[in-house]
């Protein structure tokens, strides 16, 4: 009877040993090469360098700190958009279009940069806001033990950057992965990756948070789908919640400066992310994680208890200049000054060449043609030209442009044309006489 009794123990010990064993193996991976699992391994298994394992503990305290702050949704119509316009006033379909098609022809004035900036921002938006919605993305569990159901929708993957199949990321040295299952998910710079391209920006790098925050990236994605559009992309630092715009990216930093998570602003005081941790793998599953909106408002003005930990990417549609046309008349008077005007049009602030041939006419109504060739400089209004009669050329004239103010010149070096009564000049005016 004893006999059978230490049997007993000894199966039952035998079995929670295995038991513990296979807990250990699971929660800290075995080492590839040597069976016997140093403390150094234990404390970075996946091979991470210094940067990396730094990285890493910065996003974690972030989500924690992230964690406090409320999901919501937000209600699509209420956003107002940068220029202050409210959502549904702007068709960003038509704004667009009409961008497109002007963009292949000379157009003065040019289209509106402004009403550009909201168009793909409101595009932009629209796309981070889809990814949000939970319900648009619920999978059923797959084939393998480790393709679970996914109830909640999007889940936070390490390194992911695609949604239309599972993923887990996976060391690079080590080959081993700190979670088991595959999901469909992304993590935060998959999100702003997808968020652009679905917008049709479509350039935009799926690199990491750092790449994507440099302004000359976003500015080069933006230029590549609208090369005539006047907008350029600044860093401002940090800036207070109550001075986020819509369409704002937010980063994070560390100390050096580099970012390590990436969101963009969908509302007013409402950040949208992907929320997670490479490790984190039960809850990165879960109804808080993944891409999701947070209610940023109750900041008390900052980011964080440290307030240079992150930054604000912004684009900026350049300033507008209405371009002027101006409309000038020349004469060329050879017996008074009852010529007929030859009538040109140009933009105030182009620089130009032009050759045009003004006719006049003598005492005995014979037709004189004069050729100006002129060279004007937009920068400075100044008109420069010299007018030919058959061999005869005048000297250079020079003068600045003002609106309202005619100008005068002789025609020095053109003499001696039959049935004219000197001197000659030319009359460049506002208006038709």
């Amino acid at each position: 009877m004893k006999t059978l009794v230490f049997l007993l123990l000894g199966a039952f010990f035998v079995i929670s040993l295995s038991c513990g064993g296979n807990e250990i193996e699971r929660t800290v991976p075995k080492h590839p090469r040597n069976p016997v699992i140093d403390e150094n391994w234990i404390k970075n298994p996946y091979g991470l360098s210094k940067e990396e394992q730094e990285e890493w503990e910065d996003l974690r305290e972030l989500m924690e700190w992230l964690d406090q702050f409320p999901v919501v949704k937000i209600d699509t119509n209420a956003i107002k958009l940068p220029s202050g316009r409210m959502w549904n006033e702007v068709n960003s379909k038509e704004i667009i279009e009409q961008f497109q098609r002007l963009s292949k022809v000379k157009v003065h004035p040019s289209p509106n940069n402004v009403d550009m900036k909201d168009a793909i921002v409101k595009d932009i938006t629209r796309e981070a806001e889809l990814l949000t919605e939970r319900t648009n993305f619920i999978k059923v569990a797959g084939t393998s033990r480790n393709e679970p159901a996914q109830p909640h929708g999007l889940a936070y993957v390490f390194g992911s950057k695609d949604i239309v199949s599972r993923n887990r990321w996976t060391s690079p040295t080590t080959r081993l992965s700190p979670c088991p299952e595959f999901l469909y998910g992304l993590d935060c710079s998959g999100y702003i990756y997808q968020a652009f391209r679905r917008a049709g920006l479509t350039t935009f790098p799926s690199g990491n948070a750092n790449h994507q925050r440099q302004t000359s990236t976003i500015e080069d994605a933006i230029k590549s789908k609208y090369p005539n559009l006047k907008i350029k992309v600044e860093d401002l630092d940090r800036l207070p919640v109550d001075s986020l715009d819509v369409g704002d990216i937010v980063y994070f930093k560390r100390a050096d400066g580099t970012a390590y998570h990436i969101g963009m602003i969908v509302s007013d005081s409402r950040l949208a992310h992907s929320a997670g941790h490479p490790d984190s793998c039960s809850s990165n599953m879960g109804p808080i994680s993944g891409p999701l909106i947070k209610n940023i408002e109750s900041t008390r003005g900052w980011l964080g208890s440290n307030r240079s930990n992150y930054g604000v990417v912004r684009i900026i549609p350049e300033e507008e200049k209405e371009e002027e046309i101006w409309t000038l008349y020349i004469r060329v008077c050879i017996i008074g000054c009852l010529s007929q005007n030859t009538e040109f049009s140009f933009v105030s602030t182009e620089d130009f060449e032009k050759q045009i041939t003004v006719i006049s006419v003598d005492i005995n109504n014979r037709p004189h043609p004069f050729v100006f060739r002129m060279k004007y400089y937009g920068g400075t209004r100044r008109l420069e030209y010299t007018v030919s009669y058959g061999e005869m050329t005048t000297p250079v004239s020079s003068f600045v442009l003002v609106q309202d103010n005619s100008l005068y010149s002789y025609l020095d070096g053109i003499t001696n044309i039959e049935g004219t009564h000197p001197p000659l000049f030319v009359s460049i005016d506002w208006d038709e006489y």
